[in-house]
């Protein structure tokens, strides 16, 4: 299920519940729409004959993330299910905003290699044609370098150029273990700083609708897609928790001590008064608004910095070519 139609699905969901539908009058009401008839049918016997709750069956048969599930099976315990669901649509929803805005700059770093590949080949046959002939003096120092740019140039290597540029590409287009590295790592600090926005919303939400706050924690956890990112938490905070069995102050202490820096003493406090629900979806909102920010800002210097890097590179191949055909030139008039 794609993001956009998990979120729908998800918003069909808040909406049925708020109507004060029952699970059977859910899966009637999927069974009877054209965009989750599929849906319906998958689950239909598992919910109506087999009573099964909604979010059993919508794992059973594999429906929704894994993520998902204990979302859902945390509402259904809860009795918060409306105000849950609302929390995880809304992380939806930025998810596919930040990719929205991701893929206009994929897009635009996708134009700018189909431009740079088109300024090699046009480069590349005026060259060949026209700069190594004009060349007169075959001795000196500036004709080794255009024997040197003419082999780079050579049709292999522009081929392997193109093709490494449109595997980039491809790479970039779905999760991947390279886009992981790549989110961690090169987004860096703004990128972390989203995810555990988005942990601290989930974790908020279901401490406020009474799940134990290992179980939540587990949860919340569960809900990062950098699968790189997730398992790190995770072995971290199983470590830290007796595999999410134990919680105390020291616990907590431990816990928030890989959240961002300048709100750890705030949390580690909020759990002291009690107040650790409300701090924690104070703290996200806040969070997510200064990361993405952020995030936009480095993302559009890593952009100018690749734009720069290429712009460096063809701008000296074409300086020292004209150099050589000048100072031909000059030595012809002498």
């Amino acid at each position: 299920m794609s993001k956009k139609k998990l979120a729908n699905f998800i918003h069909f969901l808040i909406n049925s519940y708020k109507a004060g539908l029952t699970n059977i009058n859910i899966v009637n009401s999927l069974l009877s729409s054209p965009t989750y008839k599929n849906i319906g049918k998958k689950i239909e016997k598992d919910v109506i004959e087999n009573r099964l709750p909604l979010s059993e069956a919508l794992k059973k048969n594999n429906v929704i993330p894994n993520h998902l599930y204990y979302i859902l099976q945390a509402a259904e315990q809860s009795g918060k299910i409306v105000e849950i669901l609302r929390a995880y649509h809304q992380i939806i929803e930025n998810q596919i905003k930040i990719e929205n805005e991701l893929k206009v700059y994929k897009l635009y770093f996708i134009f700018i290699n189909i431009l740079t590949i088109i300024g090699v080949a046009i480069f590349y046959f005026i060259f060949n044609n026209i700069v190594i002939k004009l060349v007169e003096d075959r001795t000196g120092g500036f004709f080794a370098i255009l024997n040197l740019i003419h082999s780079i140039l050579s049709p292999m290597n522009v081929f392997i150029f193109v093709l490494l540029m449109i595997l980039f590409t491809i790479i970039l287009s779905f999760r991947n273990f390279i886009v992981d590295m790549v989110e961690y790592y090169i987004f860096g600090v703004p990128y972390r700083r989203i995810v555990f926005s988005q942990i601290m919303n989930i974790l908020g939400n279901l401490i406020n609708a009474g799940i134990p706050i290992q179980s939540a924690l587990f949860i919340s956890i569960s809900t990062v897609e950098n699968n790189a990112f997730q398992s790190a938490l995770n072995s971290y905070f199983s470590k830290v928790t007796n595999n999410y069995k134990e919680i105390n102050t020291e616990i907590i202490s431990k816990i928030f001590d890989v959240f961002p820096e300048d709100y750890r003493l705030i949390l580690k406090n909020s759990f002291s008064t009690g107040n650790l629900d409300v701090e924690l979806l104070e703290i996200s909102e806040k969070l997510h608004n200064e990361s993405l920010k952020s995030l936009k800002s480095k993302i559009i210097l890593l952009m100018i910095i690749i734009i720069s890097f290429f712009l460096l590179i063809l701008g000296g191949i074409i300086v020292v070519s004209f150099l050589s055909i000048y100072t031909s030139l000059l030595e012809g008039i002498n």
